[in-house]
């Protein structure tokens, strides 16, 4: 019922008018002290008042909205929906793309445009370093592909954060190489390149995230692919007691989207602000994540999990793996945006001797 008020309540401000302006005296108007309220919607649960620890995602949209609100004097104000209030994250992309709510935060999905899985093909960064040099650098070819898809949704793409990797999680032995999950059943979401992935390795079991924790109490699944702040966010540890850091798949879940309509409407000094908000945001959610990630192996092995790390050759196991499927899942990516994106990364790895080369010259 609280879900379907709050629908209700959008759904009439978008007949009123997407983004509202107002003038000083709260009429419309083109008065200097003029405010624009905006509508922002996402999965995260919002993080409240004091610590913020594995949180890093909700806490980067409560900083966004804040930083707005101070760097444009109050004249841009957002009104933050988190926790799914709104609907699913492809409920809330397609509110943003109709107008309905003005920024989405969070992981577009292929559901809604094949090519967005792109950004999810199984090891196509290796460290968050590389996901620092293309993902959240706003000049880097990667960034600059990624925008002109959002922009034919109608959207133009302000920022994205270094998210997190996934691991796996599970309640009944250690994780290795490709083959020690065969006996394994475990939660995916659902996704193209997430079904390619999994669905010949295990028994893969598409659930939505709600229903794990009491999944993996009855037996019903053993684990899940999952991050390990995002395992301790949701209390998985009082019930699994494995995590290996496979870290089969970088997940762009900290993407900021904005209705075309609603950006420009905005004069340039406040598009600007509004920009740099989103992608300090986006920085400080990549340095929350890792920090996070750093201490949350001692809190799992505090609470009784083993965390295994990968030998080099069980990680090249499944690397192996994901390139036996490279073309299936370019098949479910479409040709196009799988081979954009791959020769965008390996062109960067292919400059690296020539950069460190160069380095060394100067020196």
């Amino acid at each position: 019922m609280k879900k379907l008020v709050v629908l209700v309540f959008v759904a009439l401000f978008a007949v009123l008018g997407c983004t509202k302006k107002e003038g000083a005296d709260g009429a419309a108007g083109t008065a200097a002290g003029e405010t624009y309220k905006l509508r922002m919607s996402s999965i995260y649960a919002d993080p409240g008042v004091g610590d913020i620890t594995y949180k890093s995602l909700g806490a980067a949209m409560q900083k966004f909205i804040k930083d707005v609100d101070e760097k444009t004097g109050g004249r841009v104000q957002i009104q933050g929906f988190y926790a799914s209030v709104l609907g699913s994250a492809n409920d809330t992309f397609q509110q943003m793309e109709r107008g309905e709510i003005d920024i989405y935060y969070g992981q577009p999905m292929s559901a809604i445009d094949t090519r967005f899985g792109a950004w999810s093909i199984p090891y196509l960064f290796r460290d968050y370093d590389e996901i620092r040099t293309h993902v959240a650098n706003p000049d880097s070819e990667f960034f600059k592909l990624s925008a002109s898809w959002m922009s034919e949704h109608g959207a133009v793409l302000l920022a994205m954060g270094l998210s997190n990797t996934r691991g796996m999680f599970n309640t009944k032995h250690r994780v290795t190489d490709v083959q020690s999950v065969s006996d394994l059943k475990l939660r995916t979401y659902e996704d193209p390149v997430v079904s390619a992935f999994w669905e010949d390795i295990c028994q893969a079991m598409p659930m939505p995230v709600s229903e794990v924790y009491t999944a993996m109490q009855t037996n019903s699944i053993d684990g899940l692919e999952f991050p390990p702040t995002s395992v301790i966010g949701r209390k998985y540890q009082e019930v699994g007691k494995f995590y290996s850091d496979i870290n089969w798949q970088w997940a762009n879940g900290a993407a900021f989207v904005i209705n075309t309509d609603s950006f420009n409407k905005l004069p340039d000094d406040l598009k600007q602000i509004v920009t740099d908000c989103a992608r300090e945001a986006a920085v400080f959610q990549g340095e929350r994540e890792i920090a996070d990630e750093a201490v949350s192996f001692d809190t799992l092995k505090a609470a009784g999990v083993e965390i295994y790390n990968l030998t080099p050759e069980e990680r090249q196991s499944w690397v192996d793996y994901s390139n036996s499927i490279a073309e299936k899942i370019r098949t479910a990516v479409g040709a196009e945006a799988y081979d954009a994106v791959i020769n965008i990364v390996q062109a960067d790895r292919t400059a690296e001797p020539v950069a460190a080369e160069a380095t060394e010259a100067a020196e």
